[in-house]
């Protein structure tokens, strides 16, 4: 082989390794790191709207969660929290499924104490928390999303 032929052969090497270190790049710097702002994103605007749905009449699940812990009857059922079929856990799968296809776990505090949870999941991407004040009341309410 010739001089000049050799030289060609090199820079089609060194331009087609530049080639695939810039996709290799391009793929992991670009898809990483907008996967779990978006799932934080998610679950928090999820959160949101979950607690604005109106479960009966004008009663919104955030005034219900209140009102259940001040003892209060909701929509004409018994207040419960505890258990993997209380009226909240009910209401949260059928509002949540409607929407989303992923497992999730959904908790409530009140200081330091946990009024109810939900937990389907123990791993995931969590919400900021998100504060709830009726009534002279404060709690706050965290949402996780989960891989199935």
């Amino acid at each position: 082989m010739k001089k000049a032929q050799l030289e060609m052969i090199g820079l089609m090497i060194i331009v087609i390794i530049l080639v695939l270190g810039g996709l290799f790049y391009l793929k992991f710097s670009l898809t990483t790191e907008e996967k779990k702002e978006d799932t934080s994103v998610q679950a928090y605007n999820l959160m949101n709207a979950v607690l604005n749905v109106y479960i009966c009449g004008n009663t919104s699940l955030r005034s219900a969660i209140v009102s259940c812990d001040l003892g209060e009857s909701i929509c004409d059922n018994e207040c419960d929290f505890n258990g993997d079929y209380s009226f909240f856990s009910n209401q949260l799968d059928d509002i949540v499924s409607k929407v989303i296809y992923l497992n999730y776990s959904f908790y409530v505090n009140k200081g330091e104490i946990e009024v109810f949870k939900v937990e389907g999941c123990k791993y995931g991407q969590a919400s900021q928390s998100y504060p709830i004040s009726e009534r002279n009341e404060y709690y706050e309410v965290f949402f996780k999303l989960c891989k199935i």
